[in-house]
C-alpha cells in the first residue's frame, strides 16, 4: 500500500521511539549494534510497531511483523531464510509485548521468540550465523523477558482478550477486528459462566474459527472459485517479495500476480518481476498512476481495459477469463479500517455465490478473501481519485 499507511514520520511516534531507545539497557544497545541495526533503524522499526499497535486497536489492522524484520535485516549481507524467519518471530514478539502498554502483551509470542532464538543458536553453532549477530538477537529476547517480568497482573477481561488474540493469530494470522473482539469477548464470558474451563473455551474458539468462511477460503475449502483463472493466480506479497520500495509497490505486486497467471515473468524471481513492472509503470515512493498499470499490461503483451468503479463490469470481465487490478482505498476493505490510503489489489475470480475473490498484496492473511459486490464498489469509490478497475487479458 502507499507509504502513508504506516506513519513512519509521525513526530509523536518518533519521539516515543526515541524515548524507548533511551531506556534500553547497554547490553541491548550493544547487541543491536553488533547485529548491524543502527539507532535510527531501531527507532523507525519501533515507530512501525507503535503505529501498528494503534491501528490494530482502532481498526483491527493485520500487521506483518516479518516484513519489519526483513526491512531491518536488509542492510546485512547474506541473510539466510532461517535467520530471517527467526528475526520475524522475535519482531512479532516485540510487536506484541509493548512495555509501554503492558495489558497488550502476549505470552505465546514470547514463547515463540525463545523458540526462534534456539533456532538462531543452532545456526550459530553450525557456523551459519556470526556470534555477534546472535548476541544481538539474544539481547532483544532478554529485553522482552524483562518487559514481561515487569508486567502488572492481568485482569480477567485482559486474559480473555489475550486468549482471543492468540486464537486469531493461530487460526487467521491476524488480530481480531473490533467487532469480532467485542462479540467473542462476550461469548467467552458466557462460556465461562456456563462452567467451561479456559482450555475448553480456547479449544471451542479454535474449532469455530476453522469452520468459518474466512478460514475455509484461506485454506481451499468453502466457496470454490467458479472462474477457472482464480486458482491459477499465485499470491505475491509486496513486503515479503519486493526488493525495494515495498511500501509503495501494491500496483506492480498486484500486476505481478496477474502476470504469473498469464505465464509472464518466467526466469524472474517475484522481487525481480515486481521491480521490472514497477520500472515500466513508473512506480515511485508515492505509488503507481493509472497509466502505469496499463503500461505494465502492455509489457506483458496483454490488452488492458479500464472502467470506473462497477462491480457488474468487473464480474463481466472475470467471466470472460480476464483478471482485474482494482485501485481503491486500503482502509475501505475489511478487516482494515481507521484511515485512508490509495491501494491496488488483484481481483482474481468469483466464488459460487458470485462474491469477488481478492488477493491483497499488502495482507497475506486475507488472500484470497471473498467480498460482496457492494464491498468491492465501496473499496474502489473510497479512493481519493475516484477509483478505477483494469481488466487484463
Amino acid at each position: 500500500m502507499a507509504d502513508n499507511t504506516i506513519p513512519s514520520t509521525d513526530p509523536a511516534l518518533l519521539l516515543r521511539a526515541k524515548q524507548a531507545y533511551a531506556k534500553l539497557d547497554p547490553q541491548t544497545k550493544q547487541g543491536l549494534q553488533a547485529a548491524g541495526i543502527t539507532e535510527q533503524q531501531w527507532e523507525q522499526g519501533a515507530v512501525v510497531r507503535f503505529a501498528a499497535d494503534a491501528q490494530a486497536l482502532n481498526g483491527g489492522l493485520h500487521f506483518d511483523a516479518a516484513a519489519l524484520a526483513h526491512d531491518q535485516l536488509e542492510p546485512l549481507d547474506d541473510v539466510t531464510p532461517e535467520e530471517e524467519a527467526g528475526a520475524g518471530a522475535i519482531a512479532a514478539a516485540q510487536h506484541a509485548i509493548d512495555p509501554m502498554q503492558p495489558a497488550a502483551g502476549d505470552r505465546a509470542a514470547l514463547g515463540k521468540a525463545h523458540d526462534a532464538l534456539k533456532q538462531l543458536d543452532a545456526l550459530r553453532h553450525a557456523g551459519k550465523l556470526p556470534d555477534a549477530i546472535y548476541q544481538g538477537y539474544a539481547a532483544q529476547v532478554a529485553a522482552l523477558d524483562q518487559a514481561m517480568a515487569l508486567r502488572p497482573p492481568m485482569t480477567q477481561d485482559q486474559k480473555d482478550q489475550a486468549m482471543l488474540v492468540e486464537v486469531y493469530r493461530d487460526v487467521f494470522d491476524r488480530v481480531p477486528d473490533p467487532g469480532g473482539a467485542q462479540y467473542w469477548g462476550q461469548k467467552i464470558k458466557e462460556m465461562r459462566a456456563g462452567g467451561m474451563s479456559d482450555a475448553a473455551i480456547k479449544a471451542k474458539l479454535e474449532k469455530d474459527g476453522r469452520v468459518s468462511p474466512e478460514y475455509q477460503m484461506a485454506h481451499g475449502g468453502g466457496s470454490a472459485p467458479s472462474t477457472s483463472q482464480a486458482g491459477q493466480v499465485p499470491y505475491i506479497n509486496q513486503y515479503g517479495d519486493s526488493i525495494s520500495n515495498n511500501g509503495s509497490n501494491c500496483g506492480p505486486t498486484s500486476m505481478a500476480m496477474i502476470a504469473r497467471a498469464f505465464g509472464y515473468g518466467k526466469g524472474l524471481s517475484n522481487g525481480q518481476l515486481i521491480a521490472e513492472l514497477g520500472r515500466v509503470g513508473g512506480t515511485t515512493g508515492a505509488g503507481t498512476g493509472w497509466a502505469g498499470i496499463q503500461a505494465m499490461a502492455a509489457k506483458m503483451g496483454k490488452p488492458c481495459a479500464s472502467h470506473a468503479p462497477s462491480a457488474a463490469w468487473i464480474k463481466q470481465q472475470l467471466e470472460q477469463g480476464k483478471l482485474v487490478c482494482g485501485n481503491g482505498d486500503y482502509y475501505a476493505l475489511p478487516p482494515h479500517g481507521g484511515g485512508t490510503g490509495g491501494h491496488y489489489v488483484a481481483i482474481v475470480g468469483l466464488d459460487k455465490h458470485g462474491n469477488f475473490l481478492v488477493a491483497d498484496p499488502a495482507d497475506r492473511s486475507i488472500s484470497p478473501r471473498a467480498y460482496t459486490a457492494a464491498q468491492i464498489e465501496h473499496f474502489l469509490k473510497a479512493n481519493g481519485n475516484g477509483g478505477q478497475a483494469f481488466a487484463v487479458g
